[in-house]
């Protein structure tokens, strides 16, 4: 289990806020390996990291390549 050292590090860190939903997130999480398997016989579900959604607006898309030219060599 995460010690008070821990648990006051990860309140040290802050929170991260997401710039288009602006919800925050913890910077700093800790997921016991006991906690990533549920536990059937408590019925306590698996524990994930809350992580932000990813940005599409940081990736540029290449522009198709077509390849009308190269069918014509297929037959």
């Amino acid at each position: 289990m995460p010690t008070k050292a821990m648990r006051d590090e990860m309140t040290a860190a802050g929170k991260y806020v997401h710039p288009t939903i602006g919800r925050e997130y913890d910077r700093l999480q800790v997921v016991t390996i006991a906690e990533m398997f549920p536990d059937v016989e408590n019925g306590r579900p698996a524990r994930r990291l809350d992580l932000p959604w990813a940005r599409t607006d940081t990736v540029k898309k290449a522009a198709a390549k077509g390849d009308a030219d190269k069918q014509q060599t297929l037959l």
